[in-house]
């Protein structure tokens, strides 16, 4: 326990010492540098305290039979990338915006052995916070990737990680929270990888049949009316 308090304290030195050297910083490329190395340093922090649950969350998303995916403001276009991610690694997935009208119509779909993942990055998700609760009534697996703890979606959710989405200066910093859902896609990928590069390729394939038929169409003018 004395170790753990030691290396955490360390931790929170370092993050402090390369935040000051952002904040600090006296050109164009020295804040670059802080900023690198403050996004360093968190991702360190936060791999080193929440990898057993990033691992949880692998397992769950990798098993469901099927993924949702909610978010609200920014979140809901993370949601929207994030689901696509899914879809290429052979996961299906759906994202929605948890509206009242549209979570009704998307919840009346869900089913035990569904996960329902929601994003809530800096803002309160209180409509995300009611589709959870609706959805565990349901039986769905309920996981959030959120900016605080105490925020609705991460207290109704059965697991929930919060990530470290503020930088030096007290501003969002949207580097962390890009690279982890990379990170679990490229694990979720990398659990078939073949059946993933197959279906990249099939995708390349059927690019190159449309540029095909573009190139075989003949040139017309589109008139402005």
């Amino acid at each position: 326990r004395e170790l753990s308090r030691e290396v955490k304290a360390y931790v929170r030195d370092q993050i402090t010492a390369t935040s000051r050297q952002a904040r600090e910083a006296k050109d164009e490329a020295a804040l670059l540098d802080g900023l690198y190395a403050s996004v360093q340093q968190s991702i360190q922090h936060f791999m080193a305290t929440e990898k057993p649950k990033l691992a949880e969350i692998v397992k769950a998303l990798g098993e469901a039979k099927q993924v949702w995916v909610i978010g609200e403001g920014i979140s809901f276009d993370l949601a929207n990338f994030f689901s696509k991610l899914l879809e290429n690694a052979g996961i299906p997935s759906g994202v929605f915006y948890p509206g009242m009208v549209e979570a009704s119509r998307w919840l009346s779909r869900m089913q035990e052995g569904d996960v329902l993942l929601t994003l809530a990055l800096g803002n309160p998700g209180v409509d995300s916070g009611y589709t959870v609760h609706q959805a565990k009534e349901k039986g769905v697996h309920t996981i959030c990737l959120c900016g605080s703890d105490v925020a609705l979606p991460a207290r109704e959710s059965d697991v929930s990680v919060a990530l470290p989405i503020h930088g030096p200066h007290g501003i969002p910093s949207f580097a962390p929270t890009g690279l982890i859902l990379t990170l679990l896609w490229e694990a979720l990928a990398s659990r078939d990888p073949e059946k993933t590069q197959a279906m990249f390729a099939d995708i390349e394939s059927t690019l190159k049949a449309f540029l095909a038929l573009r190139a075989q169409t003949e040139e017309y003018d589109v008139a402005l009316s």
